[in-house]
């Protein structure tokens, strides 16, 4: 009895996690630039205060949502509308 209860617990869970396909997609997307004064300037002259949020910063962050990355940037205040 014991082997057959075994058995059918082995098949149960071993079986659905074989039939199991990735439905994760892989998007290519462009660099954003967003600008308040609509030309480009040096970051040492601009006369206030500027938040750059580096590619390897949003790699390591990329799990997790916007409201995330920006946390740590000064004067921004964002929250999840997704509920978690």
């Amino acid at each position: 009895m014991d082997k057959i209860f075994l058995l059918l617990l082995y098949t149960v869970t071993i079986l659905p996690q074989s039939n199991s396909k990735k439905d994760t997609l892989t998007y290519q997307l462009n660099q954003v630039v967003i600008t308040a004064t609509r030309y480009t300037e040096n970051l040492m002259e601009i006369p206030y205060a500027v938040s750059l949020i580096s590619k390897d910063a949003f790699m390591i962050n990329r799990s997790l949502g916007v409201d995330e990355l920006l946390k740590n940037v000064p004067g921004v205040l964002s929250q999840s509308r997704a509920g978690n």
